[in-house]
C-alpha cells in the first residue's frame, strides 16, 4: 500500500516536471520565433534600402556621378549587398527549421 502511494506521488511529480518542461519549452520556441522575425526585420529593410539605392546609381547613365569608378563602387557595393542578403536569409531560413 505504501509503496503504491509512493509510486502514485512519483508519478505525479513526474508529470507535473514534464508540463512545465513543456511550458517552458514552449516560451522558448515564441521567444525565438519572435527574436527570428526582429532580427530578419532589422537586417534587411536597411539591406534593402542599400540594394536599392546601389541599382539606382549603377542603373543610371545620367547619374551627376557617372564617372566610371563611381559605377565600379556602386556595383561592387551592390554585388556584396545582394551576397549578404543571401547569406542573411539562408541563416534566417535555416533556423527556422
Amino acid at each position: 500500500r505504501d509503496s503504491k502511494a509512493s509510486s502514485v506521488i512519483r508519478a505525479e511529480a513526474i508529470n507535473e516536471a514534464l508540463q512545465t518542461s513543456a511550458l517552458e519549452a514552449d516560451m522558448a520556441s515564441r521567444l525565438a520565433r519572435r527574436f527570428l522575425a526582429n532580427v530578419s526585420h532589422e537586417l534587411r529593410t536597411p539591406l534593402n534600402s542599400v540594394i536599392a539605392f546601389n541599382t539606382l546609381i549603377a542603373d543610371d547613365d545620367d547619374a551627376a556621378c557617372g564617372a566610371p569608378t563611381h559605377k565600379e563602387y556602386s556595383s561592387a557595393a551592390l554585388t556584396s549587398a545582394e551576397a549578404l542578403l543571401g547569406i542573411i536569409t539562408q541563416v534566417l531560413d535555416y533556423t527556422q527549421m
